[in-house]
């Protein structure tokens, strides 16, 4: 009884010493050189505003962290958020005043993603201060962080469709665990498009390239549902494509290699200005190559469904310069014109009462 009854009082005056800790300490002292580490990290420019230890979460609290942007692109920030959690050893932090920071999480951030005519994306510089032999100090403070969280976030899009409206993709939410410069790391993030529609990404990314973060390669597996194309500000809205798709499929990276296998199908696709809806979906299944240098890409399968007709889709496209161009055959024989005749207002043709019946012999 004894025993239990010192524990107890050895328990309870660590407590009491933990929470007179919470009431005297001032986490605030890290702050300039929090955002200084931050800033030397992303080889962008950080600001934070006012930090408090939360004791029962384990963590610090930061409000109002804002990373700027490359200024080559924009003086606006790249990321802004009201509040963040650090997930700190609080050990350190309360016997030798050393702040090591492990996690970040990111409250309803605001992201800012722009792609020049160039094709160089404005997130391409991140990490630029970094280095894999870097050991993340800086005075009392250590930075490894191994997962990163982004709860409820929102990005504006700028530039893929060569214009400069911003396109809002929100609810955004993704989770990056064990991070590291020098292998790979699991990865999720899911989204809701404009005007609807939801898009889920999940697989392995890494090691990063501290050169050019956009060339970091990756693999994993995509899923998009009632993805406005009109909408998305991926597709200029003076090219006459619109169609809702939903797709399923894998992507990969070698940084500059990049390959995507699927299906998809699109309602009410439009591929002309001018042109009017398809009255029956067009379901694609196909793989294609793209190279980031060269701005190329090819298909190298393609089968395109209309009900009941198959034709092989072959072609090749580039992306650089203000406008995306396309060159694409599609080979088809004995479809039935009733199904085709339904798909072929999306390439504005309409073919007479008189030739709906029979098959369409080689188009």
């Amino acid at each position: 009884k004894k025993l239990l009854l010192a524990l107890v009082t050895i328990v309870g005056v660590l407590v009491l010493a933990v929470v007179a800790l919470a009431l005297f300490f001032d986490v605030n002292q890290f702050r300039p050189a929090l955002a200084e580490r931050l800033s030397t990290a992303l080889g962008r420019r950080v600001e934070i505003g006012n930090l408090r230890v939360s004791w029962f979460s384990g963590g610090v609290a930061a409000e109002d962290l804002v990373i700027g942007d490359d200024p080559k692109f924009s003086t606006d920030p790249f990321v802004s958020a009201k509040s963040v959690s650090l997930g700190v050893d609080l050990w350190p932090l309360v016997v030798s005043r050393s702040l090591r920071v492990q996690s970040f999480t990111l409250d309803r951030p605001r992201l800012s993603l722009i792609h020049a005519a160039s094709g160089a994306w404005n997130f391409a510089s991140l990490g630029g201060g970094a280095s894999s032999s870097d050991k993340g100090t800086l005075g009392a403070i250590s930075i490894l962080v191994q997962k990163i969280s982004i709860v409820g976030g929102e990005i504006d899009v700028r530039g893929l469709d060569g214009g400069s409206e911003r396109r809002s993709y929100k609810d955004l939410a993704a989770t990056v665990s064990n991070l590291s410069f020098t292998s790979a790391f699991p990865f999720t993030a899911s989204a809701k498009a404009p005007k609807g529609g939801t898009l889920a990404l999940e697989g392995e990314a890494g090691p990063v390239d501290l050169a050019d973060a956009s060339a970091t390669p990756f693999h994993g597996t995509f899923t998009v549902k009632r993805l406005d194309l009109a909408a998305t500000g991926f597709v200029d809205e003076r090219s006459g494509v619109d169609g809702v798709l939903d797709f399923s499929g894998t992507l990969a990276s070698t940084g500059t290699a990049m390959t995507t296998k699927g299906k998809l199908s699109v309602a009410g696709l439009q591929v002309l200005p001018g042109g009017s809806a398809a009255r029956v979906p067009v379901e694609i299944d196909y793989a294609s190559t793209f190279d980031s240098k060269t701005k190329a890409g090819r298909i190298t399968q393609g089968e395109v469904h209309v009900g009941k007709a198959l034709a092989k889709l072959t072609g090749d496209f580039r992306t650089s310069g203000r406008m995306p161009s396309v060159r694409l055959k599609l080979v088809g024989s004995a479809m039935p014109v009733v199904d085709l005749e339904a798909a072929l207002p999306a390439i504005g043709v309409t073919l007479p009462p008189s030739a709906r019946r029979g098959r369409m012999t080689r188009c």
